[in-house]
């Protein structure tokens, strides 16, 4: 069992090692780029997602159609913070 060291909001902060219980060994993970933690704000947001709104948001089929009005809205959301166009 390891003791993983949090932030205020009891979310890992990056970077942070994980002191294994028992050990005097440190771990620090860098591989970011193969799979990433997520805040608990996000999981709750994109929980939806990956149970009701699960669809190819490309595809014609009703699992598809159920999806593109969120992945347009994120689009748009995202064009506007970066002050560009949508699409």
């Amino acid at each position: 069992m390891s003791l993983l060291m949090e932030g205020a909001t009891g979310y890992p902060l990056a970077g942070v090692p994980i002191i294994e219980k028992g050990s005097l060994m440190r771990r620090v993970y860098f591989d970011y780029n193969a799979t990433t933690p997520i805040h608990p704000d996000i999981a709750i947001f994109v929980k939806p997602f990956f149970r009701e709104l699960f669809g190819n948001p490309s595809s014609l089929h009703w699992a598809g159609r159920d999806v593109r009005p969120y992945v347009d809205e994120a689009r748009e959301q995202v064009a506007a913070m970066m002050k560009a166009k949508p699409g």
